[in-house]
């Protein structure tokens, strides 16, 4: 909410305010960890669509396509670096709980919505 109000506010001014969600990044971490960071891996690893965290070069990409003239005209956007973390939640969602999304799926579609994409009613 505060970056889309911070899009509004300084949108008049030539400013954009947009945000970066990465998720899981490999970098050379040294130190001790209270868990085992193999198995954490390995688990967190599996939850992760595109099988594997990103490394920092496809986050400053992202990053890149904000601060070049390339992205001066995104305002209020929440770019999200996860290899499909969030949209498999999202799936994941839907097997898990089916009686949360019944009333969306009754509903009819669009009316713009056509081919294989239109629902059957």
């Amino acid at each position: 909410m505060r970056r889309s109000a911070l899009a509004v506010e300084l949108a008049p001014h030539g400013i954009t305010a947009d945000s970066l969600a990465p998720g899981t990044v490999r970098t050379p971490i040294d130190g001790t960890f209270p868990f085992d960071r193999d198995a954490f891996g390995t688990a967190y690893g599996e939850r992760i669509p595109l099988g594997c965290d990103s490394v920092p070069d496809e986050n400053v990409g992202a990053l890149m396509l904000l601060a070049s003239d390339a992205g001066a005209y995104i305002d209020g956007a929440r770019i999200v670096v996860d290899g499909g973390v969030l949209t498999e939640q999202m799936h994941r969602m839907r097997l898990i709980c089916p009686a949360a999304y019944a009333a969306y799926d009754a509903r009819p579609c669009h009316p713009l919505v056509t081919g294989a994409a239109q629902k059957e009613t």
